[in-house]
């Protein structure tokens, strides 16, 4: 795990939660533990949080506003109550909350480093999938009348393998394709398949870039307008011969 991954995971970790039973948050923590210029982003990133949940406790609503809200409810005339100045003044500090947390926000959060760690996130902890066959022309018409990416193409270690499945996903509300294959009795080959365009910063070419993702090892490459992500539990050596 780098530097960037950690960030990516300590954005959405949660002090006191079961996150911290989580490997990859561990191996995060550990490594903002070791590292000053990421142990300094996180310090920051914890302060601005707090910051914001604080300012969020300090929103109070006015005295007895659910029961006008519901005695407005029972009249006949509409009142335009959202333009009580108190309520304005809730919704101002919300806004407010909110355009602190968009600014905080880095404005690379759609790159290729996030997609891999949240569609890895996805193959080990919420696996699951739509349609069940091992029928690999029924699982690219499934995902063709789904509209997702349909028109992948297989490298040749991978299309030998029988199906399994396969499930329709988002990513920054673009479609992606997760096609399952079988390894064995019990391990799986997952394949994660979206529109290169969806991705400003994914591999420009067919050449395997790859990367260790917790117990997931991940090649990502590009090709005639798709961006490909194959993931096997294990490490280089264990997913190198499906290229």
């Amino acid at each position: 795990m780098n530097s960037a991954q950690a960030k990516d995971v300590l954005r959405l970790y949660r002090p006191g939660t079961d996150d911290e039973r989580d490997a990859e948050v561990a191996a995060a923590l550990a490594l903002a533990g070791s590292d000053p210029e990421l142990k300094s982003w996180f310090a920051g990133q914890q302060g601005f949080n707090a910051g914001v949940r604080e300012q969020l406790h300090r929103i109070e609503p006015p005295a007895g506003l659910r029961e006008r809200i519901l005695a407005g409810h029972r009249r006949a005339l509409v009142h335009v109550w959202w333009r009580r100045p108190e309520l304005l003044a809730i919704a101002a500090a919300i806004v407010v909350v909110i355009g602190l947390v968009s600014l905080r926000m880095p404005h690379g959060q759609n790159t290729i480093a996030s997609y891999r760690t949240r569609m890895a996130k996805f193959a080990l902890r919420e696996y699951s999938m739509n349609l069940v066959t091992n029928d690999l022309g029924e699982i690219r018409a499934y995902l063709k009348q789904h509209g997702a990416p349909a028109d992948y193409v297989l490298r040749p270690p991978v299309a030998k393998l029988p199906g399994v499945g396969c499930a329709l996903l988002k990513w920054q509300n673009q479609p992606v394709s997760l096609v399952c294959f079988r390894l064995g009795k019990q391990d799986l080959l997952w394949l994660f398949v979206i529109d290169r365009q969806s991705l400003p910063d994914a591999p420009s070419t067919e050449r395997p870039v790859f990367q260790q993702v917790g117990k997931l090892a991940t090649v990502t490459w590009s090709g005639q307008g798709k961006t490909y992500l194959l993931g096997v539990i294990g490490d280089q050596k264990d997913i190198q011969e499906y290229l």
